[in-house]
């Protein structure tokens, strides 16, 4: 025990040199690519060490006398200290010698810190370790990966007696809570593996979601290795494998993470991926490859991992914890439901007719009190998808099953997903497969290509369900003018398959989406329209939103490229789904508004051939007669804005709404001549956007000098226009988000 000031400055400085040494070695390790697995356990074995040694300055040595238990709690508990980890630890207290074990405790906590161990730590006695459990599941779940360090073993044995009694925490609650737990967690992350920047702890498909197979599995079982699972029946050696791949994965790029930034870090930034992929040998011409074949990797692992988490937990649900009578409901004589989720009746049949596979998803679809497919059925896809290859892949009972899903469109965002979870969807179309955690490196999308094209099926699958009418009355509508949905959700699925391959993927992807719709037995008229829709997928967002489409000349252009109102009614409907697809937080009214705008423009000029001048006056007069109203019965004020309007070109009657007009006159109207020039701005009633609208002398210069301002604001300006007045002033009219 320390007994005196010189000693313990003595021992304070061995440590620290002894801490400091530890991260020398693993990162050492490190260096010499050793395994991550390989530095995560000599770290444990290297802190275990040090803390023993440490204890037996402050805590007698007699252990079973000691009125101290040192544990090891979470992570550490479990074995596991990426490089700058926090080492969790318990300093279990005797009831009876309370005082005494505090007076130990805490100096050797102290000690710990001052020697440079980022600990977290508790103090409690074997009763409030319990009644803590109780209220709190994460503080029960760190205790169940507790590990005995040193000190007082019977605190200990105590302690793991108690947790074992399932009193606390029954089996169905804890898995329960930690279900809803792990639904919280992933809704964090927009409940994606996919994100742009993933976070490889928390994520979906991170390592929380490795550790929630065991926590689950530990208060069933009793065990914390993975490999005892296999030994239970729980996991097979298959799955196994993958939960080590996975983990072994994310454990070397935190270990590389952690190393990098001299600190903890879970987010894998863009940054820190450019760091990851490239080599001393990497080009900086090839750096952006390195990272997008990095990533590719990471993200096909993890989707791998997220797919086993759900598979398991389904499995622990629908076979460990089961009720005693299951429900069991024939569906056809391959299939019958259990409890409502589909199981196939003979396992044996898929070797000889492949195609049994997909009819697990058109039993899903064609019975939608069903609740899902059934885990040992899961695991049966998972384990045969290589049953449909190149040899059977174009035959008939595969390609007819293909169609009917996408025709009948019944669920179908929730099949691809739960088709592309198991890896079939990537086997029976392998262009889709390529793309499996190809990322977009650009300023809109956060997700992989895989990821963003099924949530664009997601979205206009939703966008023909009665409750979208109200958010979008106008996408609602055409929606449900759509003939033949299946062209549009193949459309959404095939519009970026070829990003990433070279070459203009708008190009490359009417190719590919032509050749899949003519193998599955679509129409010549149909295959052709599936890929018009995806060489011009980017078609109305890209003119809606840099070109004025209150020029007829741009409206010609465009309506002359679409064709007709069918073209238009999909590709409108496809646009919207496309970009609320990208981002979470990309979509905002205005690009709704100015999608809805071009589409009118686009279906009048379809309608009326082309504009004459008569039908623009018409127009304008109607406008103009809306803004009266607005501005009210004053007859000075109707007299000014006549006045103000005059001095307007026609074009500037067909870029605004009538409550715009009317602000405009109304903010002249109350301006002297004295008092130019005019700048005010205003919130737009109905959509979220700011209004800026100036008046001034005319000048070349004026234009540039404003847009400057609010680029040095950083304000994102999306719409500006110029109005020359014929009395020698300039109208400026911006909308910024």
């Amino acid at each position: 025990m320390v007994t005196s000031h010189s000693t313990n400055r003595q021992h304070l400085q061995e440590f620290q040199r002894r801490v400091k040494d530890t991260q020398r070695s693993i990162l050492t390790l490190h260096e010499n690519r050793a395994s991550a697995p390989r530095v995560v356990s000599a770290r444990v074995k290297l802190i275990d060490r040090i803390l023993r040694d440490a204890w037996s300055l402050f805590v007698p040595e007699d252990s079973e006398s000691s009125p101290l238990c040192l544990v090891a709690v979470g992570g550490y508990g479990r074995g596991e200290l990426n490089p700058h980890s926090d080492i969790d630890i318990m300093l279990l207290m005797s009831e009876l010698s309370r005082k005494s074990s505090e007076d130990l405790g805490k100096p050797f906590i102290r000690f710990l810190w001052d020697i440079g161990l980022e600990v977290g730590h508790s103090m409690r006695t074997v009763r409030e370790a319990l009644r803590l459990a109780r209220d709190d599941i994460t503080i029960m779940t760190n205790l169940l990966e507790s590990r005995y360090c040193c000190g007082n073993k019977t605190l200990y044995h105590s302690l793991e007696y108690e947790l074992s009694i399932t009193k606390i925490w029954p089996v169905r609650k804890f898995y329960e809570y930690k279900l809803a737990e792990q639904y919280l967690r992933h809704q964090k992350y927009s409940d994606t593996a996919f994100n742009l920047e993933p976070n490889i702890k928390e994520s979906p498909g991170g390592l929380r979601d490795i550790h929630m197979i065991v926590w689950v599995a530990t208060r069933y079982f009793g065990v914390l290795s993975l490999h005892n699972l296999v030994d239970h029946g729980f996991i097979d050696e298959d799955e196994y494998r993958t939960l080590i791949r996975g983990r072994n994965h994310l454990w070397k790029i935190r270990n590389s993470l952690h190393f990098m930034l001299q600190r903890r870090e879970d987010r894998l930034l863009l940054p820190h991926q450019l760091q990851l992929a490239k080599t001393p040998d990497t080009a900086p011409e090839y750096a952006h490859g390195a990272v997008a074949k990095f990533m590719k990797h990471h993200f096909r692992t993890i989707k791998e991992l997220h797919h086993v988490n759900t598979m398991l937990l389904q499995h622990f649900d629908e076979n460990i914890l089961a009720r005693p009578k299951a429900k069991v409901k024939p569906i056809n004589r391959n299939f019958h439901a259990i409890n409502g989720f589909v199981e196939l009746s003979k396992p044996e049949l898929i070797r000889h007719n492949p195609e049994i596979l997909l009819d697990s998803f058109r039993v899903l679809q064609t019975h939608p009190e069903l609740k899902g497919i059934r885990a040992s059925t899961n695991r049966l896809i998972r384990s045969n998808v290589h049953l449909i290859n190149r040899s059977n892949k174009n035959s008939e009972p595969i390609v007819s099953r293909i169609l009917e899903i996408f025709t009948d469109g019944t669920r179908l965002p929730d099949v691809l997903e739960r088709m592309h979870q198991t890896g079939l969807l990537g086997n029976i179309i392998p262009d889709f497969g390529k793309i499996v955690g190809q990322m977009q490196y650009d300023l809109v999308h956060i997700y992989t290509v895989d990821a963003h094209s099924l949530i664009v099926v997601r979205n206009l699958h939703e966008q023909s369900q009665p409750e979208y009418k109200s958010k979008f009355p106008l996408v609602y509508s055409v929606m449900k003018r759509i003939v033949k949905p299946e062209r549009l959700y193949i459309a959404g699925l095939f519009h970026d398959i070829a990003k990433g391959q070279g070459g203009d993927h708008s190009e490359l992807g009417e190719r590919k989406s032509y050749a899949f719709c003519k193998r599955i037995g679509m129409s010549e008229y149909d295959a052709h329209f599936v890929a018009w829709l995806v060489r011009n997928h980017l078609l109305l967002s890209f003119t809606s939103q840099r070109e004025d489409m209150n020029d007829a000349q741009v409206v010609t252009r465009l309506v002359t490229k679409i064709g007709d109102q069918e073209h238009l009614d999909n590709l409108y409907v496809l646009t919207v789904a496309d970009i609320r697809g990208t981002s979470p937080t990309i979509w905002n009214e205005w690009k709704g508004k100015m999608l809805e705008h071009a589409y009118i423009a686009c279906a009048r000029a379809l309608l009326m051939d082309s504009p004459s001048s008569e039908n623009i006056d018409v127009r304008i007069n109607e406008i103009c007669s809306d803004a009266q109203s607005i501005i009210g019965t004053r007859k000075h004020h109707q007299e000014a804005s006549v006045r103000f309007w005059e001095k307007l070109p026609k074009e500037y009657f067909l870029c605004y709404d009538a409550t715009t007009i009317a602000w405009h006159a109304e903010s002249i109207r109350a301006t002297g001549a004295t008092d130019l020039p005019l700048v005010c701005s205003r919130e737009h009633p109905s959509l979220t956007v700011v209004q800026s609208f100036i008046v001034a002398p005319a000048s070349e210069e004026l234009f540039a000098v404003i847009a400057g301002a609010f680029d040095h604001f950083n304000i994102n300006v999306v719409e500006a226009r110029i109005h020359p007045l014929n009395t020698g002033l300039t109208a400026f009219c911006f909308v910024v988000l």
